[in-house]
Order: C-alpha cells, then sequence, then structure tokens
C-alpha cells in the first residue's frame, strides 16, 4: 500500500523552490506548484479594508506613533523649561531645589 503512495509522489511534479543549500527543493508539489513547505508567503491585504484592518490588527501601544513622539517632545521641553527656571530662581535666592 504504502509502495502505490510512494511510486505516485515520485511521479509528481516537484517543488523547485530554493533550498538553504542553494539547491532545488525535490519535494511534491502541491496545485500551486509548490510543496507544502514552500507554499508561499501571503502578499498580504490589498484592498483598502484590508489594509485598516491590517494596521488595526498590529497596533500594539502606540508609543512610537507620531502623535506620541510629538507629546513626549513638548513634555520633555516643557520639563527642561521648568528645570531652567528653578535654577535661575535657585541662583537669586540661594537655595537649593531639585527635581
Amino acid at each position: 500500500m504504502w509502495k502505490t503512495g510512494l511510486l505516485h509522489a515520485n511521479k509528481s511534479t516537484r517543488c523547485g523552490a530554493k533550498t538553504r543549500r542553494k539547491t532545488p527543493c525535490l519535494g511534491p508539489a502541491m496545485p500551486n506548484g509548490r510543496c507544502r513547505l514552500h507554499g508561499g508567503k501571503s502578499t498580504g491585504p490589498r484592498t483598502p479594508e484590508g489594509l485598516e484592518k491590517s494596521k488595526k490588527a498590529n497596533w500594539k501601544h502606540g508609543r512610537r506613533s507620531a502623535a506620541a513622539i510629538q507629546q513626549r517632545k513638548k513634555s520633555m521641553a516643557v520639563r527642561r523649561q521648568l528645570k531652567r527656571l528653578i535654577n535661575f530662581v535657585d541662583k537669586t535666592n540661594g537655595s537649593k531645589v531639585s527635581i
């Protein structure tokens, strides 16, 4: 029984994808022309709805989004300005306050 399956597999077309050793894959091809290991990657969503859905699915936290980066820059600018103001007041009054 297994011999007939082996003979059928041997007669089928081969995958031909480039392996890690840079040789063509000898696995039996599926209807798409590649074996089960080299089935090929998806080209990704093409419709606007699919692209939007993909963006939402890949969103993790937003820390690196443009809005978050801009907000952090503003916060740091305010903090630097506050620090300069405190240092100026300290120099004029002679006291020390740290942030």
